[in-house]
């Protein structure tokens, strides 16, 4: 586990939007969307609940 995944998690809380949350980190969403989904299997929970566009 890496610490990028925290942080990607919690500015894409933070925002409650990965896109943005991609942007900021300069990586792409797909790789944000990547990180916490590891982040996610790690845990063994879901972390955020998806409507539309937003987290």
């Amino acid at each position: 586990m890496d610490i990028r995944n925290f942080t990607g998690f919690v500015l894409a809380a933070e925002l409650m939007n990965i896109t943005l949350a991609a942007r900021r980190l300069n990586v792409t969403q797909s790789a944000l969307s990547r990180q916490i989904k590891g982040l996610e299997d790690y845990l063994g929970v879901k972390l955020f609940e998806k409507s539309d566009r937003n987290v």
